[in-house]
């Protein structure tokens, strides 16, 4: 399989051409600079935090959560490494979702620590800019990797 830097290479080859086509689409006046930003961020957040070798331990991904890397422990041991984590739609729906629970869990115990309820209003930026954001690089290392399973057999 492709190694980290591989994937990365890639992702990141792949986010320049966004920019290039997404600004082409700003200036003409089909996307707006807030959208193209939050698909941006959403894209580099999927690619250095949300990777589908979430499910791995010790992966780069994991390691780069920092001393929050403890978080993602759990999920690599309900996920097996390749299976629903790396599917192009359920896998980062999983790592939302995950995600989410996780934040869902802080926000009701700081609440209840405080007496305070944290409220959860909308974002003020492009929600679905920031999820296409994410699924790319998803979407990419998924592909490479079984284009590298293929090409891996082929040689078999």
């Amino acid at each position: 399989m492709p190694s980290g830097r591989v994937h990365f290479c890639i992702e990141t080859g792949i986010l320049a051409g966004c920019a290039i086509v997404g600004a082409g689409f700003v200036r003409r006046g089909n996307l707006s600079t807030e959208s193209l930003l939050a698909f941006a961020f959403g894209f580099a957040f999927g690619m250095f935090f949300l990777s589908p070798d979430l499910d791995l331990t010790r992966s780069r991904p994991t390691r780069r959560w920092g001393w929050l890397s403890f978080l993602w422990w759990p999920y690599a041991k309900i996920f097996r490494h390749r299976g629903v984590s790396h599917h192009v739609i359920w896998g980062p729906l999983t790592r939302l979702g995950y995600l989410a629970l996780i934040v869902g869990a802080v926000a009701a115990a700081v609440g209840a620590l405080t007496g305070h309820r944290l409220a959860v209003g909308r974002l003020p930026i492009d929600g679905w800019a920031v999820l296409v954001g994410v699924y790319v690089p998803n979407v990419a290392h998924v592909v490479v990797d079984g284009a590298a399973g293929v090409l891996h057999r082929g040689r078999a």
